[in-house]
């Protein structure tokens, strides 16, 4: 996989908690086999971006 590009493995599931469901997941980083787990969307989005935000590229770099 190109440098320039990131992976991921997304699982999501609903576990019942107290009557109601809710969706629970977890986000493994392709490359690394680094999986963790989030409780919501925006916590789902809190990771994608803070993987992100330590991979981006640096000042001056060219590539796609």
């Amino acid at each position: 996989m190109p440098q320039n590009e990131q992976a991921f493995i997304l699982h999501v599931w609903r576990e019942k908690n107290n009557g109601a469901f809710t969706w629970r997941g977890s986000l493994t980083d392709a490359r690394s086999g680094e999986k963790t787990y989030f409780q919501s969307l925006p916590g789902l989005m809190k990771l994608i971006a803070k993987f992100l935000e330590t991979v981006a590229p640096q000042k001056g770099d060219q590539s796609k």
